[in-house]
């Protein structure tokens, strides 16, 4: 099916207004970090914006109603790390494209987390973020690039930000980027086979992370050390994944430093 063909797909999407799909409870929910600019204080936030593109399988997710880009609203703050005037995720709000195709249509690439391919010690009794990534490459729509504003601060915990860029008439708006869209379906899961042989099954909710991507998750906590194998899942039929999702690891005694508790592996 042709990238033409699959953005018509979205027109009956954009008519329909749907109610949010499963998640994670507080999965897709950041801390507030309230605009700087004249001492603002946090305030509670939304749910983080989506700001790189997605496909959903079936039905759009996270309460997701029109598929259409979405400019950030609002006035933007500074006074951040990074130097500059940003939309905040939990102050602004903006939207990339997104679209709806039937299952079996979308075709993604897997990644997971770096916390758990690169040189992280993954540490047992120790929580052990879990993220999966799915990439349609032949899916490239309009988004928004949003980057940590506090580099000093953990991951969990820092604002992330789209740069906003001043106007002749004292107003702002965001550069957009094509990007290939991220790939969502229900019903998504994590078996974790431990040292011992047994496999356990675990639901792997979507969410939109930080930086604005569609990621599956899971917190994991490993009671013992020994090799693991991870491999995710997702309904038969409904995403046609075309590398392998299933990883091997090593977890080490508890007195190493695990990397999770939703701060590391952000795809």
């Amino acid at each position: 099916m042709t990238l033409g063909r699959r953005r018509m797909l979205m027109g009956v999407a954009s008519l329909v207004t749907v109610g949010a799909m499963a998640l994670a409870p507080g999965s897709a929910i950041a801390a507030g970090h309230g605009g700087r600019k004249g001492g603002g204080g946090g305030e509670t936030t939304v749910a983080n914006n989506l700001s790189v593109p997605a496909v959903f399988v079936d039905n759009p997710g996270f309460g997701l109603t029109t598929a259409d880009l979405q400019v950030p609203t609002g006035e933007p703050s500074s006074g951040y790390q990074v130097p500059g005037e940003y939309f905040v995720q939990g102050i602004n709000h903006w939207q990339a494209e997104f679209e709806v195709v039937p299952a079996g249509v979308a075709t993604a690439t897997a990644a997971w987390g770096d916390n758990l391919t690169g040189s992280a010690s993954l540490a047992a009794g120790h929580p052990i973020r879990v993220e999966m990534a799915l990439t349609d490459d032949q899916v490239v729509l309009p988004g928004y690039t949003v980057v940590k504003l506090d580099t000093t601060v953990a991951d969990r915990l820092a604002p992330y930000g789209t740069k906003a860029i001043p106007g002749p008439d004292g107003t702002y708006t965001a550069e957009t980027t094509d990007m290939p869209a991220r790939v969502w379906v229900a019903g998504a899961t994590l078996s974790v086979t431990d040292p011992a042989g047994a496999t356990t099954t675990f639901p792997m909710p979507g969410e939109i992370n930080a930086t604005g991507a569609v990621v599956f998750g899971y917190n994991w906590r490993p009671s013992e050390p020994g090799g693991y194998t991870l491999a995710f899942h997702v309904p038969a039929g409904s995403v046609n994944i075309t590398n392998s999702t299933t990883l091997a690891v090593t977890v080490k005694s508890g007195s190493g430093g695990g990397r999770g508790g939703g701060g590391g592996g952000r795809r």
